[in-house]
């Protein structure tokens, strides 16, 4: 099941959202996505096993078009079973246990409704 939470007044540059979770032992990926309507302006998700490997894609979807994918980062946080703390700045700084993983440096000004998705969480 999906974890959504409208926020009326929207959000602004300067705010933080945290998200505490710990992925299932099974878990084969789980998604953030900040958007407005059918635009996201961030979606981080968080994949154990994509082709072997362990990677977060990060994207936008403005207008109903994907941006290119990113997906290099120094090392993957993550591990089934194992409570973890997504904290994200809007203006995209993103930490996962206290640990700076990524800056785009392009911040979220119209976001109103932030979910969590994927298979098997917990919240």
């Amino acid at each position: 099941s999906d974890l959504r939470l409208v926020l009326p007044e929207g959000l602004s540059d300067q705010t933080l959202i945290t998200i505490y979770g710990e992925p299932k032992p099974n878990a084969e990926k789980f998604q953030i996505n900040l958007q407005k309507g059918d635009d996201v302006a961030f979606h981080f998700n968080p994949r154990f096993n994509d082709k072997g490997n362990q990677v977060i894609v990060r994207n936008t979807r403005i207008k109903g078009v994907w941006g290119p994918e990113e997906r290099q980062l120094p090392f993957f946080p993550f591990t089934p079973g194992r409570p973890f703390v997504v904290s994200d700045y809007l203006n995209f700084h993103c930490y996962v246990d206290d640990t700076q993983i990524y800056d785009s440096g392009s911040p979220v000004q119209t976001t109103t409704s932030p979910a969590l998705q994927g298979s098997p969480y917990y919240i």
